[in-house]
């Protein structure tokens, strides 16, 4: 992924964010392909927006908005 794909993930990851009114950060590395898959059809069929994004991409986002520090919801 170039640079410029990034910044445009981020810039579009930071439009979603400042537009919601509550979001959820989670970690789901250990949910089984089967589990995530039904986690995707539940958020779906209840208009939920399930959005995978990789913790690096995350963090470039909130160093472009420190205030907005999602640093404690991070393990590593």
């Amino acid at each position: 992924m170039t640079s410029a794909e990034k910044d445009q993930i981020i810039e579009a990851l930071s439009k979603q964010l400042n537009e919601s009114s509550n979001f959820y950060v989670t970690n789901i590395a250990n949910l089984t392909v089967a589990v995530t898959n039904e986690l995707r059809r539940t958020c779906f069929k209840n208009d939920i927006k399930l959005k995978v994004v990789k913790n690096t991409l995350l963090k470039k986002k909130q160093w472009k908005e420190p205030e907005k520090t999602l640093q404690n919801y991070f393990l590593y």
